[in-house]
Protein backbone atom coordinates (compact mmCIF):
# COMPACT_ATOMS: atom_id res chain seq x y z
CA UNK A 1 0.00 0.00 0.00
CA UNK A 2 1.29 3.46 -0.87
CA UNK A 3 1.30 6.51 1.39
CA UNK A 4 -1.48 8.14 -0.68
CA UNK A 5 -3.67 5.03 -0.53
CA UNK A 6 -3.04 4.64 3.21
CA UNK A 7 -4.00 8.25 3.96
CA UNK A 8 -7.06 8.12 1.69
CA UNK A 9 -8.34 4.91 3.29
CA UNK A 10 -7.62 6.26 6.80
CA UNK A 11 -9.55 9.41 5.94
CA UNK A 12 -12.54 7.31 4.82
CA UNK A 13 -12.43 5.23 8.01
CA UNK A 14 -12.34 8.40 10.13
CA UNK A 15 -15.31 9.99 8.36
CA UNK A 16 -17.36 10.06 11.59
CA UNK A 17 -14.89 12.54 13.10
CA UNK A 18 -14.94 16.26 12.46
CA UNK A 19 -12.96 17.63 9.52
CA UNK A 20 -10.39 19.28 11.80
CA UNK A 21 -9.85 16.12 13.88
CA UNK A 22 -9.49 14.01 10.75
CA UNK A 23 -7.02 16.49 9.19
CA UNK A 24 -4.92 16.50 12.38
CA UNK A 25 -4.72 12.69 12.46
CA UNK A 26 -3.90 12.45 8.75
CA UNK A 27 -1.17 15.07 9.12
CA UNK A 28 0.31 13.12 12.02
CA UNK A 29 0.51 9.90 9.99
CA UNK A 30 1.79 11.71 6.92
CA UNK A 31 4.62 13.20 9.03
CA UNK A 32 5.44 9.78 10.54
CA UNK A 33 5.62 8.17 7.10
CA UNK A 34 7.77 11.00 5.69
CA UNK A 35 10.21 10.87 8.64
CA UNK A 36 10.63 7.10 8.37
CA UNK A 37 11.22 7.34 4.61
CA UNK A 38 13.86 10.03 5.23
CA UNK A 39 15.58 7.72 7.71
CA UNK A 40 16.00 5.15 4.95
CA UNK A 41 12.97 2.85 5.16
CA UNK A 42 10.88 1.95 2.12
CA UNK A 43 7.34 3.30 1.88
CA UNK A 44 5.67 -0.14 1.95
CA UNK A 45 7.74 -1.17 4.97
CA UNK A 46 6.79 2.00 6.91
CA UNK A 47 3.09 1.55 6.22
CA UNK A 48 3.31 -2.12 7.15
CA UNK A 49 5.03 -1.19 10.45
CA UNK A 50 2.20 1.20 11.32
CA UNK A 51 -0.12 -1.80 11.72
CA UNK A 52 -3.67 -2.54 10.71
CA UNK A 53 -5.33 0.59 9.34
CA UNK A 54 -8.77 -0.55 10.55
CA UNK A 55 -7.47 -0.89 14.11
CA UNK A 56 -5.87 2.57 13.94
CA UNK A 57 -9.16 4.10 12.81
CA UNK A 58 -11.19 2.25 15.48
CA UNK A 59 -8.93 3.57 18.21
CA UNK A 60 -9.48 7.17 17.14
CA UNK A 61 -13.23 6.75 16.69
CA UNK A 62 -13.53 5.03 20.10
CA UNK A 63 -11.51 7.82 21.73
CA UNK A 64 -13.83 10.39 20.13
CA UNK A 65 -16.94 8.62 21.50
CA UNK A 66 -15.44 8.60 25.00
CA UNK A 67 -14.80 12.34 24.72
CA UNK A 68 -18.42 12.92 23.64
CA UNK A 69 -19.67 10.84 26.60
CA UNK A 70 -17.52 12.98 28.90
CA UNK A 71 -19.05 16.11 27.36
CA UNK A 72 -22.57 14.83 28.15
CA UNK A 73 -21.46 14.00 31.69
CA UNK A 74 -19.98 17.50 32.07
CA UNK A 75 -23.22 19.05 30.79
CA UNK A 76 -25.26 17.07 33.33
CA UNK A 77 -22.88 18.18 36.08
CA UNK A 78 -23.31 21.82 34.97
CA UNK A 79 -27.10 21.46 35.23
CA UNK A 80 -26.84 19.92 38.70
CA UNK A 81 -24.45 22.69 39.81
CA UNK A 82 -26.81 25.36 38.43
CA UNK A 83 -29.77 23.89 40.32
CA UNK A 84 -27.68 23.59 43.46
CA UNK A 85 -26.51 27.20 43.24
CA UNK A 86 -30.10 28.32 42.62
CA UNK A 87 -31.26 26.47 45.75
CA UNK A 88 -28.34 27.85 47.77
CA UNK A 89 -29.26 31.40 46.76
CA UNK A 90 -32.78 30.93 48.08
CA UNK A 91 -33.44 31.89 51.64
CA UNK A 92 -35.01 29.49 54.11
CA UNK A 93 -38.49 31.03 53.76
CA UNK A 94 -38.61 30.54 49.98
CA UNK A 95 -37.25 27.01 50.24
CA UNK A 96 -39.94 26.03 52.74
CA UNK A 97 -42.61 27.68 50.59
CA UNK A 98 -41.60 25.77 47.47
CA UNK A 99 -41.33 22.51 49.40
CA UNK A 100 -44.79 22.99 50.91
CA UNK A 101 -46.30 23.76 47.50
CA UNK A 102 -44.76 20.58 46.08
CA UNK A 103 -46.03 18.51 49.03
CA UNK A 104 -49.53 20.00 48.83
CA UNK A 105 -49.61 19.33 45.07
CA UNK A 106 -48.61 15.68 45.51
CA UNK A 107 -51.18 15.22 48.28
CA UNK A 108 -53.81 16.88 46.08
CA UNK A 109 -53.14 14.47 43.20
CA UNK A 110 -53.33 11.51 45.58
CA UNK A 111 -56.66 12.73 46.95
CA UNK A 112 -58.06 13.22 43.44
CA UNK A 113 -56.99 9.69 42.53
CA UNK A 114 -58.60 8.24 45.65
CA UNK A 115 -61.84 10.07 44.94
CA UNK A 116 -62.16 8.08 41.70
CA UNK A 117 -62.21 4.68 43.46
CA UNK A 118 -65.84 4.83 44.68
CA UNK A 119 -66.97 5.96 41.23
CA UNK A 120 -65.19 3.01 39.62
CA UNK A 121 -66.87 0.66 42.09
CA UNK A 122 -70.29 2.20 41.39
CA UNK A 123 -69.74 1.85 37.65
CA UNK A 124 -68.65 -1.80 37.98
CA UNK A 125 -71.67 -2.71 40.12
CA UNK A 126 -74.19 -0.95 37.87
CA UNK A 127 -72.65 -2.44 34.73
CA UNK A 128 -72.78 -5.95 36.22
CA UNK A 129 -76.42 -5.53 37.32
CA UNK A 130 -77.53 -4.34 33.91
CA UNK A 131 -75.36 -6.85 32.04
CA UNK A 132 -76.95 -9.83 33.75
CA UNK A 133 -80.42 -8.29 33.97
CA UNK A 134 -80.88 -7.31 30.32
CA UNK A 135 -80.95 -9.80 27.47
CA UNK A 136 -80.75 -7.27 24.63
CA UNK A 137 -77.23 -6.35 23.61
CA UNK A 138 -78.35 -2.99 22.22
CA UNK A 139 -80.21 -1.99 25.40
CA UNK A 140 -77.25 -3.07 27.55
CA UNK A 141 -74.81 -0.88 25.57
CA UNK A 142 -77.21 2.05 25.66
CA UNK A 143 -77.67 1.79 29.43
CA UNK A 144 -73.95 1.14 29.94
CA UNK A 145 -73.10 4.31 27.98
CA UNK A 146 -75.60 6.25 30.09
CA UNK A 147 -74.01 4.87 33.28
CA UNK A 148 -70.52 5.79 32.06
CA UNK A 149 -71.53 9.35 31.23
CA UNK A 150 -73.44 9.78 34.51
CA UNK A 151 -70.67 8.38 36.71
CA UNK A 152 -68.00 10.30 34.78
CA UNK A 153 -70.02 13.52 35.10
CA UNK A 154 -70.45 13.02 38.85
CA UNK A 155 -66.74 12.20 39.17
CA UNK A 156 -65.67 15.33 37.28
CA UNK A 157 -68.09 17.48 39.28
CA UNK A 158 -66.73 16.03 42.54
CA UNK A 159 -63.10 16.49 41.45
CA UNK A 160 -63.71 20.10 40.48
CA UNK A 161 -65.66 20.85 43.64
CA UNK A 162 -63.21 19.20 46.05
CA UNK A 163 -60.17 20.27 43.99
CA UNK A 164 -61.15 23.94 44.02
CA UNK A 165 -61.93 23.81 47.72
CA UNK A 166 -58.55 22.18 48.38
CA UNK A 167 -56.71 24.76 46.26
CA UNK A 168 -58.47 27.64 48.04
CA UNK A 169 -57.52 26.26 51.46
CA UNK A 170 -53.88 25.67 50.42
CA UNK A 171 -53.59 29.20 49.00
CA UNK A 172 -55.16 30.68 52.15
CA UNK A 173 -52.78 28.64 54.35
CA UNK A 174 -49.69 29.69 52.34
CA UNK A 175 -50.74 33.36 52.21
CA UNK A 176 -51.32 33.38 55.96
CA UNK A 177 -48.13 31.54 56.85
CA UNK A 178 -45.79 33.45 54.50
CA UNK A 179 -47.65 36.78 54.58
CA UNK A 180 -47.90 37.00 50.82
Amino acid sequence: MTKTTFLKKLSELLSSLSESERAEILKKYEDIIDEEIKSGKKQKEVIQDLGDINLIAKLYVKENKEVNNNEVSNYIEKIINYINSFINKMDEKNTKLILEIIIFSVIGFIILGLIGIPFQIIYAILSAIFYYGINSHFVYHFINSFIILTVLGLYLFTIIWIGLDYIKKVIKYIKTKYEI
